[in-house]
Parts: structure tokens; sequence; C-alpha cells
């Protein structure tokens, strides 16, 4: 575990050399980061710590344990890019299903609240689809999350689930990949910096609580499948979705017709967890209920 921290460590440290040129000019003017820098540091950022990550992760996993990818749960076989697409479509739906969820809930609870009278925005702006930076932004969005969500993957449920089932058993590695899991996003617990209120702890365990659900549920289709491919396209699938749709929504009806700022709103309002509290709750939920589902269909495998 302190290998797993040092591995995430190490990758923000890899990653400073490549932003640090974009942000400070900014920093030192007193200016804000411009648009474009700032879609180019999410980028850079996503592509630069997850690849070191993962590197890190095969190159131990390699020279000092002496294990191949398929002991890390990586098949890139027929199965194994199957079981990825699957998870791709299955990360996508989930994240629709948590958006409808969601609505279906707001609009219940704001039930009788809105008046007949109050201004409707339902303007669309399909012309804009034909912008080629639109999709541009939305391709290397998607090399860059597929990027992420393995490395994680590789990380926690390929290289930690195994090496701590091997020692302690199973429930205990899928236990402790699910607390690492979680405590590779700190940045929850501070949605509002340093400063402790009540109103910001509890926003944090909202969101450790959707982490510790998606890491129950990732961690029991990767035992299902005896591999982490699928939980690869699942994550990688969940993560792009929830961008992409709000990059497509702000595209469409907004007054903001620029994709490059649209992009960074987009990755601003998913990230923000104040913004998204109620659908953390509901994914915590969705996810568990999930993993529960997976585990009483097909349980826990025996050890060989």
């Amino acid at each position: 575990m302190l290998l797993l921290i040092g591995f995430w460590a190490i990758a923000q440290l890899v990653t400073m050399p490549f932003v640090m040129p974009l942000i400070l000019p900014a920093t030192q003017s007193g200016e804000d980061i411009e648009p474009f820098s700032q879609m180019l540091v999410i980028l850079i950022s996503l592509v630069v710590t997850f690849v070191t990550m993962a590197v890190l992760t095969l190159a131990w996993a390699k020279r000092v344990e002496g294990r191949q990818l398929v002991d890390l749960g990586l098949y890139f076989d027929t199965t194994g890019w199957a079981q990825y697409r699957r998870g791709l479509v299955v990360g996508g739906l989930f994240t629709v299903g948590l958006i409808l969820l969601v609505t279906l809930l707001t609009v219940i609870s704001k039930f009788g609240e809105i008046s007949a009278n109050d201004p409707v925005q339902n303007i669309v702006h399909w012309g804009r689809l034909a912008d080629p930076a639109l999709w541009l932004i939305l391709l290397v969005l998607g090399l860059a999350i597929a990027i992420q969500g393995a490395a994680e993957e590789i990380l926690c449920r390929g290289w930690l689930l195994s090496n701590v089932t091997a020692l302690r058993g199973l429930p205990t590695g899928l236990l402790l990949s699910m607390l690492m899991f979680a405590s590779l996003h700190p940045h929850y617990l501070f949605v509002d910096g340093l400063s402790v209120s009540p109103a910001q702890m509890l926003t944090g365990l909202f969101g450790m609580a959707a982490i510790l659900g998606m890491g129950s549920m990732l961690g029991m289709l990767a035992i299902r499948d005896r591999s982490i491919m699928g939980a690869c396209g699942l994550h990688s699938g969940f993560n792009y979705s929830a961008i992409s749709i709000a990059f497509l929504v702000i595209i469409l009806s907004s007054d903001e017709p620029n994709a490059v700022r649209a992009f960074v709103q987009s990755f601003e309002q998913s990230t923000d967890l104040n913004a998204v509290q109620p659908a953390l709750i509901v994914q915590f939920l969705l996810s568990a209920l999930i993993a529960f589902y997976l585990f009483r269909r097909f349980g826990l495998p025996d050890q060989d």
C-alpha cells in the first residue's frame, strides 16, 4: 500500500514540469489561466500522471515480483477486448442511468414549485455539432480517459487486489483495493480548500462513498471476469460519458459557442462535488447495488 501511494506521488512530481509552464505565467501576473491553457493542463495531467502510474506499476510487477501481464488480469486477446468493449458500453449506460435517476428525483422533489409563467430555455444549437474542434476535443479526451481508467485499474484491481489476495485472502484484497482506490481521490475531502466545515466534510464523505461504491462494483466485475479488462472499460466509459455528456449539453444549449471554454466548464462541473452532490448519493447506491448483485450471482471464487 505504501508502494501504491509512492507511485501516485511520483506521478504527480513527473507531471509538474509539463503543466507548470502553462500555469506560472498567469499565476505570476495575477490573471486567470486562459481556457486553452486550462484545457491543455487537464489533458496533459491526465495522460502524463496516469501513464507514469501504469508504467511504474507494471515495471515493479515485472522486475521485482517477476509477474506477467496476465498475472495482473490484462488479457489482450479476443476475450479480453470483448470484455473491454462490454465494459465501455456498461460504463456509458451506467452514466446515462445515473443522470436519468438524478433528473427524475430532482423533478419529483421540485414538483409543484415550477410556475407555468417561468421561462423555459429549450433552444438547441444543433449546428455546433459541425465544429471540427468539438470532435477533436472529444477524441483526445477519450484517449486521455482511457489511459486514466486503465492505469487506476492496473494499480488497484490488477496489482493491489491480486497481491493482497495472495497474502490475506480475497475478501481482504477486495476491501483494501476499494480503500486504496478511494485514497487516490484525496481532493474529494477538500472541496472548499483547507478550511474544515460540517458542510465540506459532508460533501467530501458523499464523494468518498461514491468512490467506494464504484470500487466495489469494479472489484466484483474483475473478480467475476478473472480479468481487469472489463473493469478498465467500465471505468473509462463512465468517466468519459460523464464529462462528454456535460460538454455536449453546454455546447448545444448555452450561449457559449467556443468548444474550448465549454470543455473547461464541463470538466469543472463534472468534478465539482457541491454541484453533483445528489448524483454522488445515487452513484453510491447504484454501484453498491450492482456490486451486491454480482456477489449474489457469482459469489467470491475459491482461490486456486
